[in-house]
């Protein structure tokens, strides 16, 4: 009995965890693609809307990164710091 609870565990662990590494994987593409789609139509600054030779849209995803790396810093300082 023991064995086939720590088996159904297991499975409903990987069924929770998979989904959730897919999500983050993904997250980054979908924020970069928003501003490059964005650009596209005229919404965003046409510098959102470039792309690498292979067809990247390398500022979006430069500027997505950027912006995310100054909102952990700002986390970790109020969080030492305060605020």
């Amino acid at each position: 009995m023991a064995t086939t609870d720590f088996r159904a565990a297991t499975l409903i662990n990987i069924a929770v965890v998979v989904p959730v590494l897919v999500a983050l994987l993904n997250w980054p593409l979908l924020a970069a693609e928003i501003p490059h789609v964005a650009a596209g139509n005229g919404t965003m600054p046409k510098f959102f809307g470039r792309e690498s030779a292979r067809g990247v849209p390398a500022a979006s995803i430069v500027f997505d990164q950027a912006e995310n790396r100054m909102h952990t810093i700002k986390a970790i300082l109020v969080a030492t710091i305060g605020g």
